[in-house]
């Protein structure tokens, strides 16, 4: 199958580079030179465990190619997946202008296409957006043979390729609950459970995990530092109650840990909010996820400095491994490592970053410009290999 992706982020450069390697033709757009660089030579354009071989293998075979002509791309495909960013506005509320960019551009296509187009929407975006981007390419392409479908992504960073291969989980909205034979092969021989359902329905499920695995998350550290305050192993509470794998579901985010952060978790809590203060509902709870995700933040931060409260040194310094939102990955976007640091540099800490997965010369697209806004003071603090921070600690 001829197969266009829209958006090489963590999410398409994912889907573009597994869809290839099954040995489908696919293009990938995107308005990031940078990335159609990066691809084009074989790299991915994020980092990713496995992502890199892969690209290089289906680049080279001629299954993965790049394209900025997004007309040319839906012209030459059978099929078309959405993967653009869907980033917070100050309000909370999602930004859906890449989304809606990219249906006119293919809408604008189709009305030059004789032959049926499918079109899969994997972008995070809030219930009714497909069907506003239905209506969108309709009205634009009113005689066109179109099939489209809301797929929501599951892929956690770092663990993306297995996870696209082998789902836990597929769900599929479809209007009306039609026909889902135009892309069933996106699931079949995959595994994992299937739930076919209405778009709005997909679209929501989308949310409500996130929504779940971020208030997991806080449940978990929240508890982890009552369990303290009470002299108790918050580990050890934790592991207890996941042993009922009946009622307390999976173990799955469920380890008092660091804060959460990274490009879904915070933006779609902020969007779940918005929508439902838009649709006048209470959400007080993710609303207090937020607060207490903030909370650890700052009792992180409290313990940190407490530490350096007990040296002796003029200026005591820290090291922090890891900068990125989590092991694996080199995406600082939200990365509550980054607001850690921000706020021990503003109290001029001697500090030194060392994450083997992040190299900020490679940094690229929106984490790059997160990056520089954020913590413009990154390339100054930071130490490729553990010889150079083994010699600053011992010439020093």
């Amino acid at each position: 199958m001829n197969i266009s992706v829209f958006g090489l982020g963590y999410v398409g450069s994912v889907c573009a580079a597994c869809l290839a390697d099954e040995g489908h033709f696919v293009v990938g757009i995107d308005r990031d030179g940078g990335k159609l660089a990066k691809i084009r030579s074989g790299k991915a354009p994020v980092s990713e465990p496995g992502l890199d071989e892969m690209i290089e293998k289906v680049t080279s075979s001629g299954h993965l190619s790049t394209c900025k002509d997004a007309h040319e791309a839906v012209l030459r495909a059978d099929l078309s997946v959405i993967c653009v960013g869907t980033p917070s506005r100050s309000t909370g509320a999602v930004d859906l202008r890449q989304v809606l960019t990219v249906m006119r551009e293919i809408g604008e296509a189709l009305k030059e296409k004789i032959q049926a187009h499918v079109v899969v929407l994997r972008s995070t975006v809030p219930p009714g957006t497909s069907s506003r981007c239905l209506q969108i390419l309709r009205e634009i392409a009113p005689h066109s043979k179109l099939s489209f479908f809301y797929q929501p992504e599951f892929l956690r960073e770092g663990r993306s390729i297995a996870e696209f291969r082998h789902p836990s989980l597929t769900v599929v909205g479809s209007v009306a609950r039609s026909s889902y034979e135009p892309v069933a092969f996106l699931w079949e021989q995959r595994g994992g459970k299937v739930c076919l359902t209405d778009i709005e329905t997909a679209e929501l499920v989308k949310y409500a995990c996130n929504a779940f695995h971020a208030t997991k998350i806080a449940f978990a550290n929240e508890f982890g530092r009552i369990s303290k305050a009470f002299g108790v192993n918050g580990e050890e509470v934790m592991d207890i109650i996941c042993q009922d794998d009946r009622l307390n579901i999976s173990r799955t985010y469920l380890r008092p840990g660091f804060a959460f952060g990274g490009s879904c978790l915070p933006k779609d809590l902020r969007a779940v909010i918005a929508e439902a203060s838009i649709l006048g509902v209470d959400s007080s709870l993710l609303e207090g996820v937020i607060k207490s995700n903030s909370t650890h933040l700052a009792a992180s931060l409290k313990a940190v400095l407490a530490g350096m409260s007990k040296s002796t040194r003029e200026r005591p310094s820290v090291l922090m491994v890891g900068i990125a939102f989590k092991p694996g990955t080199n995406d600082l976007r939200e990365s509550p490592s980054v607001a850690l640091a921000e706020k021990l540099l503003s109290r001029s800490v001697d500090l030194t970053i060392y994450d083997a997965w992040v190299k900020p010369e490679q940094l690229i697209g929106k984490n790059k410009s997160f990056a520089e806004y954020e913590l413009p003071e990154l390339r100054s603090c930071w130490f490729r290999s553990w010889v150079q921070l083994w010699n600053k600690h011992t010439l020093s």
